[in-house]
């Protein structure tokens, strides 16, 4: 009994601290406003520009489009971007950053356009936290069955190092989230299909969502991806022009390659590729020769995991698949979003707002004890304590991220791994028992 009482009160202290620490770093956002460094800032005299300034870039671009469409403004030109942040932004980067988004992005963008980037800023991130509240209440509130659940859940998720870190730099991630989870959790089709596609805004995202629906509904799945694409490409040509669509591949092919020069922070990464550039580089001086040898290694577990993803999925085609609550699916799901963070070529520590979903799944699998075997429940029991944990521990891997990387180690990356592991020894114990059985 006083065992219990004890594991009560440190739980109320955790949520207490949590949310206070919460708040005061929301009204931080805030305060940067105030001061006129939101956008961007001077420090050392090095500049700083967050990730908004380019996702209003793409509005005014989308704008200028709209308006002066006998122009054929090229909107993946490094210097036409650069000129257009120059218009307004104070703070300018070094080397020009850019924006290699898929054209629809552009056209979604554009209304922001119309508006200051103070007004578009608060537009965005009310879209965002609007996103994200469905989202917690669509995809992740079905297994969160009691009220204390659901509030508990939503502070620990909403206080984090990776969703404040979202709101603070004006990204998409929020979005991305929508995307990836009604993709997995809604019930597998055309509409599926549709709320897949919108992760090409992060295509590295893409192959995974797209393997998983089409294992889960093979050709409805297919026709909505497609027509989401198809529309979305309709409506870019309208407002770009056509000759943006097409230029898109390009850009991206070119970004990769030029990614160094472009400001891209692969060191920061929180993936395999992140990790492998601090251990290759202290063993390799030849910084080409060591980049060939880290991308070999991105390829290589981006393609296993793939792999691996899609063997999980392929081996559940025989239950019902379109039941997110069947616990092999479940854990399925969180193979699925795990995997995708850390073998992906593009991660970076606000995306790890997508373990919001894993982390509720393996709260439900454990406090519910839905799984069969005791081996599986045991190792459900660690996820669980990792995924509870998670919220308070981002923080000092934000800050301490110096102290890590001087350690060679990635934070997230390596929290996440531990994460996979036990998931997919979990999955594999309960698989192994049959995979009809369901409590």
């Amino acid at each position: 009994m006083a065992h219990a009482k004890i594991q009560r009160l440190g739980r109320f202290a955790y949520l207490s601290t949590m949310s206070i620490w919460g708040l005061m770093a929301y009204a931080e956002i805030v305060k940067i406003w105030r001061k006129g460094e939101l956008f961007g800032f001077v420090r050392d005299g090095q500049p700083y520009v967050s990730d908004f300034a380019l996702y209003y870039q793409a509005a005014v671009l989308g704008k200028k489009c709209l308006e002066q469409a006998a122009q054929h403004i090229n909107i993946y030109d490094a210097m036409v971007q650069h000129e257009t942040m120059r218009s307004f932004m104070d703070v300018m980067p070094q080397a020009p950053m850019y924006l290699q988004y898929p054209p629809y992005f552009f056209t979604l963008q554009s209304p922001l356009g119309f508006l200051s980037i103070d007004g578009a800023f608060w537009l965005f991130t009310l879209a965002s936290l609007l996103c994200a509240f469905a989202t917690f209440h669509f995809c992740l509130a079905p297994y969160l069955k009691t009220r204390t659940q659901y509030w508990c859940a939503a502070i620990l998720i909403f206080s984090s190092f990776p969703f404040w870190q979202t709101l603070r730099l004006g990204q998409s991630a929020l979005f991305l989230m929508a995307s990836f989870y009604f993709s997995l959790m809604i019930r597998p089709g055309i509409a599926s299909g549709a709320s897949a596609f919108y992760t090409l805004i992060k295509l590295q995202y893409l192959p995974t969502a797209g393997l998983t629906g089409l294992l889960r509904s093979k050709l409805p799945f297919a026709i909505g991806i497609c027509a989401a694409g198809a529309l979305l490409s309709i409506g870019a040509c309208l407002t770009l022009g056509w000759h943006n669509v097409v230029a898109f591949p390009n850009a991206l092919f070119n970004h990769e390659l030029n990614a160094p020069a472009i400001g891209v922070s692969q060191e920061e990464m929180q993936n395999v590729r992140g990790q492998a550039i601090l251990l290759t580089r202290m063993i390799m001086k030849d910084a080409a020769v060591y980049m060939k040898v880290v991308g070999a290694m991105t390829i290589g577990a981006f393609a296993c995991m793939l792999a691996y993803t899609g063997w999980v999925w392929w081996r559940l085609r025989k239950i019902e698949m379109k039941d997110a609550q069947h616990p092999l699916v479940a854990l399925a799901i969180c193979i699925t979003l795990i995997g995708a963070l850390i073998a992906s070529p593009h991660t970076h520590k606000q995306d790890y707002v997508l373990l919001a979903l894993p982390a509720v799944i393996c709260y439900w699998l454990h406090h519910n004890q839905i799984l069969q075997t005791e081996t599986a429940r045991r190792l459900i029991a660690r996820a669980n304590r990792l995924c509870w944990w998670l919220p308070l521990l981002s923080w000092p891997f934000f800050v301490l991220m110096f102290l890590f990387q001087f350690m060679l180690v990635q934070p997230f990356f390596v929290y996440a791994l531990a994460l996979l592991v036990i998931v997919v020894a979990c999955f594999e114990c309960e698989y192994a028992e049959g995979p009809n059985h369901r409590d």
